[in-house]
């Protein structure tokens, strides 16, 4: 849901899907054709030593990076990640 919520300030939409295969949430802009597909994942956080931020660990499999992605993910796609990550 914090996904979804941080969507909003761009004014994207944001939908889940109903059957699990893969794409978490996915996000689109009213009258716009494009449509990015987010993998969510998740970690427990730990602050830097510093106390400006936090980092998580998280694994994804070798053959889910390896996969091809049917249909393409849009470079949005990529922004968005890098916006949450």
């Amino acid at each position: 849901m914090a996904v979804m919520g941080e969507l909003l300030h761009p004014k994207c939409n944001a939908a889940i899907p109903l059957i699990d295969v893969g794409t978490d949430v996915f996000a689109y802009q009213d009258g716009r054709e494009e449509v990015a597909r987010i993998q969510v994942k998740t970690g427990a956080g730990t602050w830097y030593n510093n106390r400006q931020g936090f980092s998580a660990r998280f694994g994804i499999p070798l053959s889910e990076l390896a996969r091809r992605d049917t249909p393409p993910i849009f470079s949005r796609t990529r922004q968005l990640v890098r916006a949450f990550g």
